[in-house]
């Protein structure tokens, strides 16, 4: 199957979305530049990405910026790789400069998921290392997805409280700190770092009191 429903107003045409991104990075070089030629307003899209994907979406953003001069709305990465992606040049890597918008959950920072801010906004559940009910890396990388999907059902379940750093928000030195929302409805504005806590299994939201 082709296409994703993820709720009533977000559709998602995978192998559209595939085609997209490998026709414009074949054609970086073409003029007139894809985007321009087919009309589409760059303000409008949103890429999100796992992974590798999370970085090939980063690479998408910055060849329309180079191409039209314009950034795409935002992009989403989901625990971006972090092997072979610590010491990569910012071209070739996700960057908060690669979209009016970049918003990063890490889940495995340090291990498969790459251990840097990138975004405007990065957060980090749980320490953004280790999952609750994980037992491997491949787990705790995956949780990412999971808990952004998850925020496509309850907009308002994953608070976030803004903090210097994981052992700061566990002791309560950040809980009079302004709260960001993790997940689709994430919105721009004072950038920096969010913890907050989930649960072990489906649904992982904790709500307020995942936000200290």
């Amino acid at each position: 199957m082709s296409t994703l429903v993820v709720s009533p107003d977000i559709k998602v045409d995978l192998v559209s979305v595939l085609y997209w991104i490998r026709y414009l990075l074949c054609n970086q070089s073409c003029k007139p530049d894809p985007i321009d030629a087919c009309g589409v307003d760059p303000a409008k899209i949103t890429l999100v990405g796992h992974s590798l994907g999370a970085h090939i979406a980063g690479v998408a953003g910055n060849k329309v910026k180079q191409n039209t001069n314009k950034l795409l709305r935002r992009i989403t990465g989901l625990d971006p790789a972090g092997p072979c992606f610590s010491n990569v040049h910012l071209d070739g890597r996700l960057d908060k400069q690669d979209a009016e918008y970049v918003d990063v959950l890490h889940t495995n920072a340090g291990l498969l998921g790459l251990n840097l801010p990138v975004g405007h906004k990065d957060f980090y559940p749980n320490s953004g290392m280790y999952q609750p009910g994980c037992f491997l890396s491949t787990c705790d990388h995956s949780r990412a997805w999971e808990l952004y999907a998850e925020s496509m059902n309850n907009s308002d379940i994953f608070p976030a409280r803004k903090c210097e750093n994981w052992t700061s928000f566990k002791n309560g030195m950040c809980s009079k700190n302004e709260i960001a929302y993790m997940g689709v409805n994430s919105e721009p504005g004072s950038p920096g770092l969010y913890f907050l806590s989930t649960g072990s299994s489906s649904p992982y939201g904790l709500g307020a009191s995942g936000s200290g």
